[in-house]
């Protein structure tokens, strides 16, 4: 695996600047951080799921909002499920509400209506909180599916994320560097800038069909009645 010390090293390398300190190695971690991080970037925004992980949480009766995590990017999905202890394929997929459905099902008849009424459930993502709607309907747990940002390497030992570390793609963050420090010392940098655009659309590319074993289907997020009695293991079936 490839290591921050690696990577400074290869960056002083390229730029020809073994012996010259002008730029220092806190410059280039700080350098070498953000190329990571465009990369990290650009492979958890265009396509697979290359970095993903999950959080739970439970809510009381008429509790709405759970924490986002600290380190959240993008949000994947969330489900519900009555408790801890209730059985994993009880879990149920839930959909976003937009903002003019907050108080579209704050009625009695979602909580006469139990438990059929868990079908309205919703979430919506604020500042620093994921909104459940209705709050009547809230009780339960939540599993939320996320996208972390990127971790940044601090030590010279820490290792760059394994799925950045294939395929050369680790070359678009040392070209990225490269640029930053030419520009630093006034230099041209065109030679790596060009690299830089070669690389990018290579990954793009390549990292687009991870899962190359068959195309994507549609998901169904359309409810009528008669999902709940078929075997969708969701609500929205998503």
């Amino acid at each position: 695996m490839t290591q921050l010390q690696d990577l400074i090293t290869y960056v002083r390398e390229r730029t020809l600047m073994q012996d010259n300190f002008a730029v220092t190695d806190a410059t280039l971690t700080t350098m070498i951080n953000g190329a990571l991080g465009e990369l990290y970037g650009l492979l958890v925004t265009r396509y697979e799921d290359y970095f993903i992980d999950t959080v739970m949480c439970a809510l009381s009766q008429n509790q709405q909002e759970i924490p986002a995590p600290a380190n959240l990017m993008k949000i994947r999905a969330v489900d519900y499920n009555t408790s801890f202890d209730a059985p994993e394929n009880l879990w149920y997929s839930i959909n976003q509400f937009q903002l003019s459905e907050r108080n579209q099902y704050n009625n009695p008849m979602t909580t006469i209506t139990q438990p059929w009424g868990k079908v309205c459930l919703a979430w919506r993502l604020k500042e620093g909180s994921i909104t459940i709607s209705p709050a009547s309907q809230s009780q339960g747990v939540y599993r939320v599916w996320f996208v972390p940002t990127f971790q940044k390497l601090v030590n010279l030992t820490d290792e760059v994320p394994a799925n950045m570390d294939q395929q050369g793609w680790l070359e678009l963050a040392i070209a990225i560097s490269c640029i930053r420090v030419m520009n630093a010392m006034k230099m041209d940098s065109t030679a790596f800038l060009e690299e830089k655009m070669e690389l990018r659309q290579r990954i793009i590319s390549e990292a687009k069909n991870r899962q190359a074993a068959g195309g994507k289907r549609i998901a169904n997020v359309r409810y009528n009645n008669a999902d709940m009695m078929l075997p969708t293991g969701g609500w929205y079936d998503t």
